[in-house]
């Protein structure tokens, strides 16, 4: 083999072992996925949950959510001019509340749907 090609033999199988090491030793984020679900396909336990939280708020959105090999569910709803989510886990565990001011765009569809 040539100097020259044994060169370039070496650049390349170096390059294959890198991003082959790139490959296996990066830290993977987990994807996170996200489904609209009925009331009905909620646990009963999440169903519990959630209404506790909502106590007579209606609420507005439900989703299922897999990250990784997590599950969990976030429910949503408004108080006053707050849009509130929740999320729970898969027995019914409360996870965490998030609150922001609801956007007028969000209003407007709640408007249209009535």
């Amino acid at each position: 083999m040539k100097p020259r090609n044994r060169i370039l033999f070496v650049l390349v199988l170096a390059g294959i072992i890198l991003v082959g090491f790139w490959v296996v030793f990066s830290p993977n984020e987990p994807v996170e996925e996200e489904f609209p679900v009925t009331w009905e396909e909620l646990p009963q336990a999440v169903r519990q949950t959630i209404l506790e939280h909502a106590a007579d708020h209606e609420i507005t959105g439900l989703e299922e959510v897999t990250l990784g090999q997590q599950v969990f569910y976030e429910a949503e709803w408004l108080e006053g001019d707050m849009e509130v989510e929740i999320k729970v886990d898969e027995s019914g565990k409360f996870l965490q509340r998030e609150e922001e001011k609801a956007d007028a765009d969000d209003e407007d569809e709640d408007d249209d749907a009535e």
